[in-house]
């Protein structure tokens, strides 16, 4: 198997939504997205409470207001929500033009349909975009799975798949 250059690999994750790093480009060859929440503004943060997105807008002035909040079991400063508010990852994206890998599942429940179609739209939108869906249809937003043969071929997927779309992009 052909390897790909370790020096042109950047990781990032929460917090902070991936498509952070084509507004940072420096150096960044190709992005692999998994699950992201690339909602505009603080659609973005939706994943803190699906059901009631007036509860994030409350989490989000608590923390301005209070410089910081706990969520999710870690500490979450007002400046990220404030930032949030801005953003709009797709359309940093779509700026980028870099090579971007997407996967979403079948059973995200965290996120809206319509950020995973806005993202998966920007995505295909790209010159070299790849949008793979269908070996994640049984998974949950972590790539995880009840019955342990499926979460365990859903890894190897999303491994698989990820590392073929690198190798790819950063020789």
């Amino acid at each position: 198997m052909a390897e790909a250059n370790e020096s042109a690999a950047g990781w990032t994750g929460w917090p902070g939504p991936p498509v952070t790093a084509p507004q940072r480009r420096g150096g960044i060859t190709a992005l692999a997205l998994w699950s992201p929440a690339n909602g505009v503004g603080l659609r973005g943060m939706e994943f803190l409470n699906i059901d009631d997105f007036s509860a994030v807008e409350a989490l989000a002035a608590e923390a301005e207001a209070g410089g910081s909040i706990s969520t999710w079991g870690v500490d979450v400063s007002g400046t990220l929500f404030t930032e949030m508010r801005d953003s709009d990852p797709n359309a940093a994206l779509r700026e980028s033009a870099l090579p971007t890998l997407l996967t979403y599942t079948g059973h995200e429940g965290i996120l809206s349909d319509t950020t995973q179609a806005e993202t998966i739209a920007a995505v295909e939108s790209l010159p070299d975009g790849r949008v793979v869906l269908e070996p994640f249809a049984e998974g949950n937003h972590n790539y995880l799975s009840e019955d342990a043969a499926t979460a365990a071929a859903l890894d190897k997927a999303l491994r698989e798949t990820t590392v073929a779309f690198l190798v790819e992009y950063l020789k």
